[in-house]
This record gives C-alpha cells, structure tokens and sequence, in this order.
C-alpha cells in the first residue's frame, strides 16, 4: 500500500504542476521499506529485478511503475522518511485517510489478497531455505506469484523422525512446479530437493561461457561428490571466471574517478593512476588497524572475509577552487547498504588524512546532492570544500556545508601523493 500510496502522488505531482516558485518536491513516508530502496531499486532493475541470491524481488511491478513516476515529474523530488503519526503533517494524513476509509463510494480499500491461503503449522514468519541441494519434506500452504512464471512458496518442513513440523520457510519455484505441490491448503507433504537459484544461474553461466558443450558433462564432473556439496562447486568454478572477466573489464573502464567538467579538464592534469592506486592502498592499510581485514573485490570496492563489513574508496586531487570532486554511484550505495557495516571512504591527494563516512550517514543525505543519472546507473555528486580549521566539508545543494572532522582517518606521510602540477 505504501508503494501504491507514493506512485499516485507522484501521478498527482507530474498532472497538477508546474507551480509558480516551486523548484523541489518532498514526500513524507512512514514506510523505511520505499525512503531505503528508491535508489537501490534502480540496481534492482539492472539486475532483471532480481537480489544477489536470484531470486526475484517482490513488488517489481509496482516498483517499476514507481521509478517510471518519479523520472516523469518534471520537478526534483525526494523522498523523507519519518515516523508514522509523530508529526502534524503525518497525523493529518492520517486522519484524512481514516474519514476516507469510513465515507464509503467508489473508494473504498477492500483490502489486499496475496494469492492461495491455507495456515502454516509453526508460529512466526517464514524465513528464506538456504538451500544447498539437500533433501527434505515439506507442507506448502501459500504462493505468491511475482510475475515471469515464477511465484513464492511457503511451506512447513516435516520430520520424518517426529512427524512433526520444525519449521516455516519459503523458496521460489516455477508456476508449473507450484501447481504440482497443489499450493491451495494441501493436506499432502512433498519430498523435495533443494537447489539454490544462485548456484542454477552461475551453472548456466559457467556452462555459457565455458568450452563444455553439454550439461551432461558438467554433471559427470559433480558426480563424485555429495549433493550437498554441490552449491560450494558451482561457487569456486564460477569465481575464478567472474573475477578474471571482472578484472579485464575494469582495465578497459579505467578509474571511476572523473573530472566533473571538461573546463576543469583542460585547465588540470590528471593524476597518475599509480598515484591514486597507492594513496587507496594505503588508506586500506589504516583502515585495517581499526577494522578486520579487508578483501578487495574490485578497483575500488572491498569486503570482510564474511562480508559483513563493506567499503568503498575513491579518490580526488585538489581542483582550482580549493574543493574535491567525486562520485557516489548508485551500485556502490547498493553494495554498502547490504552489509552489517558500510563505509563510503574518500582520499585527498596531497592531504595527510581520509574521510570514511558510515553509509547510514551518507545514505541519509542523498536527497541533498546532485545528481547525474544515465540509462544504467546513477552517481552523485560529492564536493569536499577545506574549512577555516583545515579540514573539508561536504557542500550540500541547500547551500549548507557538512563538515566531516569526525570522520577524519589519519595517514601516515608517506602514503601522501602530491597533486600532479
């Protein structure tokens, strides 16, 4: 409902303005489920709506619908999130709602039906089978279809020990193999077994993309191991090709850091990038004083071995005006945003210390930067200014200036690059 509420305003703000002396929407939600994911959901649409375990995400369909209203305004428009009836505005809102609800006419909300309902054998919510080719018994009572032939299953898994039910969980499956286990309040127990959709997907994508010309020969590969195993194969064979094309396409992409401007280009030389990789290098080393060790995953993203803890650094030099440019793409916010911790870390070149500012922190100030979207991804702009006590803050596109003294990361000297002159 939440989604649904957020695409008819923006329906509403695309078909009433333009307004004299308005430059800039706000929309207040309640709903940290829509202020969360209106970037991330732009990744989700790369992605074929899909998260990193491959499965698909839920509402695509309303969320498509949302993006497509937002890029259609025709006015800046961001999105607030605070909480539910605590403000006037909100008890309003609430209020208008509750006398809309009661009125009666061709609005009234008869509610939300989410597909075949039957009652689940356990208490609590169903939780994700992490899967890993195992074989179990299971009672579906629920099904939700997410669109493309594909549809959420809830089910209780049984003991056959006990003959009792353990617990709830839910996977996906195809609408034919979701009729089959006859989802409608079913009596019955399936054996079944199962195989994560990650480990489908980059089995497909191994064989695509591998001299093997048949699935019956990666079969007979697997066969000597346990069924169990098979998730852990898949993932080891599938990394050693991921990362190598991976490392190849960023050498042809080059370093992210751009100049913002070609002005600024011709009047600048560019930073060598054995300058920017060193300085990064180094901020990794001070950061893994105070922080786990890290793993690099790309040019400029790195993890915890248990990727609980994600990073992003990127790198400036210092443009004529004093000030630092770089960019905070839509993928990094993404990565950051699914760890336990994120950090957005920024080096300065010729500057003896790095700013790591938490990703809730610059999560939460996104609605204040410019931003440059493309068809496939999105960045932001994040200009660093010095301050009067010699250090930097973030200019806002309200005019308000951030400083970031507390996020400050000391470097040792010799990890200082100098500005190419």
């Amino acid at each position: 409902m939440e989604l649904l509420a957020c695409i008819r305003v923006l329906k509403w703000i695309r078909e009433s303005g333009p307004w004299e002396s308005v430059t800039r929407v706000q929309v207040f939600t309640d709903s940290q489920y829509v202020k969360d994911n209106m970037i991330r959901a732009r990744e989700w649409k790369k992605n074929d709506w899909r998260n990193q375990h491959g499965e698909p995400r839920e509402n695509a369909d309303l969320w498509k619908q949302l993006i497509s209203a937002h890029s259609k305004t025709g006015i800046t428009v961001h999105f607030e999130w605070t909480q539910g009836k605590t403000s006037p505005v909100l008890k309003r809102v609430d209020k208008a709602a509750k006398a809309a609800a009661t009125r009666g006419g061709p609005d009234v909300d008869r509610g939300y039906k989410p597909g075949t309902i039957a009652r689940s054998m356990v208490l609590g919510a169903a939780i994700r089978f992490p899967a890993r080719g195992q074989s179990i018994v299971i009672r579906p009572y629920r099904k939700n279809l997410l669109g493309d032939g594909e549809e959420k299953v809830r089910f209780d898994i049984l003991s056959e020990e006990s003959q009792t039910y353990l617990e709830s969980c839910y996977a996906f499956a195809t609408t034919a193999l979701a009729a089959e286990l006859q989802v409608r309040g079913s009596k019955h127990a399936w054996t079944v077994r199962m195989i994560s959709a990650d480990a489908l997907a980059k089995l497909v994508a191994l064989k695509e993309n591998s001299e093997l010309d048949s699935v019956g020969k990666i079969h007979e590969l697997l066969i000597p191991f346990e069924y169990t195993k098979l998730d852990k194969i898949i993932e080891i064979a599938f990394t050693v090709a991921e990362d190598a094309t991976a490392a190849l396409k960023e050498e042809q992409a080059g370093e992210s850091e751009t100049l913002p401007s070609e002005t600024e280009a011709a009047k600048q030389h560019h930073t060598s990038p054995e300058a920017i990789s060193l300085l990064r290098s180094n901020i990794v080393r001070s950061l893994s004083s105070a922080y786990p060790p890290l793993v690099k995953k790309s040019r400029a993203l790195y993890w915890s071995a248990d990727k609980t803890l994600r990073v992003a650094v990127t790198i400036s030099k210092q443009y004529g005006d004093g000030g630092y440019w770089y960019a905070y793409h839509s993928d990094w916010d993404s990565f950051l945003g699914e760890a336990s911790q994120g950090l957005y870390v920024l080096g300065c070149i010729g500057r003896d210390e790095a700013y790591m500012l938490p990703y809730q922190w610059i999560h939460s100030r996104i609605g204040y930067l410019n931003v440059t979207e493309r068809e496939d991804n999105a960045h932001f702009h994040i200009l660093l200014y010095p301050t009067t006590s010699g250090s930097v803050a973030l200019r806002l596109n309200n005019g308000q200036n951030e400083p970031l003294d507390k996020f400050k990361l000391a470097l040792s000297r010799s990890s200082v690059v100098s500005s190419a002159k």
